[in-house]
């Protein structure tokens, strides 16, 4: 394997690693988020604005984790697909 190969590799898994740990991160936020939603909403003394700003953050959290999870099987599909054959329109193609 040449040495471009083997740096492109090693590239490719520090992407997927780091996307991974974004992805536990994203998780943990999410997590947290609807924690404090759910204690707002069965705290009495809790506004109407306090629950609704709660209930923004989960929706926020939950796009992220979205993102975060389809830029992960992005990645990962690339690291599976043969090197030197990419079809650009498979992507194109995917979101039709």
């Amino acid at each position: 394997m040449s040495f471009d190969m083997e740096f492109d590799d090693d590239l490719e898994q520090r992407r997927l690693q780091r996307l991974e740990h974004r992805l536990r991160r994203a998780k943990n936020v999410l997590a947290g988020a609807r924690s404090v939603y759910g204690s707002l909403r069965e705290s009495p003394g809790a506004s109407a604005l306090q629950v609704h700003q709660a209930l923004l953050q989960v929706e926020r959290a939950q796009r992220h984790l979205l993102d975060i999870q389809f830029d992960l099987e992005l990645a990962e599909a690339q690291a599976a697909a043969p090197r030197g054959r990419s079809d650009p329109d498979q992507w194109r193609d995917a979101g039709s």
